[in-house]
């Protein structure tokens, strides 16, 4: 039994949409994968995680302990009484968390082998945490011939992401779940069938030193009564119907606009906004996808428009870019 499930890039929304904004997102074609096999001992759980380096066995009687003890501490997190990395402290807590919300999952798995891996850099602004657990829920699923609607596995991956980041909108694990492009807007999803033209790219700038979750805790304490997230919503909007006119000023515009206010929220390293003022001066617009960063200099994903009449090259600006490509399936799973 196998799963997958796509990673994720915002093109307007990031923030604003954990305060009931739209986001506009795609699915993109890199993959979380999971898989379940015999293991070599028919009373325990191996768990594999191969990109952390990170071997363990699972006590499936302790299951229920397990998920009373995190969700303390996540109620402790929502009092302000502790950091959001200490709700789920160990690597492989988010999958452990994962399997304790399924109630037949120990007799069933009792036995097996999980292994995952992720094509998915983490801390990137991709969503590999939502993908990771999405694809886990969906082997669990086909292993237990229980499949999960789309819905279903977004209501599950969201449960646990909020351990993972604080508090989860929702989107990542809806664009995990059904791929495509999709708008977004407190837990309504409605699929667009806009394609993207072969002007947008991705750029990673490296990965922030500080989680999702962190970022997202500052930016609540210090803007979470703000009039912004309005304007954050006027510039998703405007994004939208760009994208549906394929208009390439009005692109350029709402992006350079979204990189303006992730700016002033201060989630846009000093490098980043220096790369994005060049992309700007030759004609292009860029702004992070993701969380961005709070400290040092990496800000994950960078999504760079360049419309026909934007003479760059990629090497000559110091990153690796690649193609903006969608996935249109979201999470499947296969014998």
């Amino acid at each position: 039994m196998q799963a997958r499930a796509p990673a994720k890039a915002i093109l307007s929304g990031e923030h604003s949409v954990v305060y009931g904004m739209p986001a506009l997102a795609l699915a993109l074609p890199l993959y979380a994968t999971v898989s379940i096999t015999p293991g070599l001992d028919p009373h325990r759980l191996e768990l594999w995680l191969s990109d952390l380096d990170c071997r363990c066995d699972l006590d499936l009687s302790q299951l229920a302990a397990f998920q009373h003890r995190c969700e303390q501490r996540y109620q402790r997190f929502l009092e302000d009484e502790l950091a959001i990395e200490a709700v789920l402290p160990g690597p492989a807590d988010l999958y452990h968390y994962a399997l304790s919300i399924w109630p037949d999952a120990a007799v069933a798995l009792a036995g097996s082998r999980i292994v995952l891996t992720s094509a998915i850099a983490i801390g990137s602004g991709m969503g590999s945490s939502a993908a990771t657990v999405a694809a886990f829920l969906s082997a669990i699923a086909g292993h237990l011939r229980q499949p999960l609607s789309s819905d279903q596995l977004i209501e599950l991956t969201t449960r646990c992401e909020r351990l993972q980041h604080g508090r989860s909108s929702g989107l990542d694990p809806a664009i995990c779940a059904r791929g495509g492009l999709l708008q977004f807007q407190q837990g309504v999803v409605e699929r667009l069938s806009v394609q993207l033209d072969n002007n947008w790219y991705r750029v990673d700038s490296g990965r922030p030193q500080a989680t999702t979750g962190s970022c997202t805790s500052w930016v609540r304490q210090r803007f979470g009564a703000s009039a912004i997230w309005s304007e954050f919503a006027a510039v998703t909007r405007q994004l939208a119907a760009a994208l549906q006119r394929r208009d390439a000023d009005q692109i350029v515009a709402s992006l350079r606009l979204n990189h303006r206010l992730l700016c002033r929220i201060g989630v846009v390293p000093a490098s980043v906004q220096a790369f994005i003022k060049t992309i700007e001066q030759r004609g292009g617009a860029a702004k992070i996808s993701g969380a961005g960063a709070i400290s040092g200099e990496q800000g994950g994903m960078v999504l760079v428009y360049v419309p026909g009449t934007c003479a760059i090259t990629a090497a000559s600006l110091g990153y690796s870019w690649q193609r903006l490509e969608m996935d249109q399936h979201g999470a499947q799973f296969s014998d």
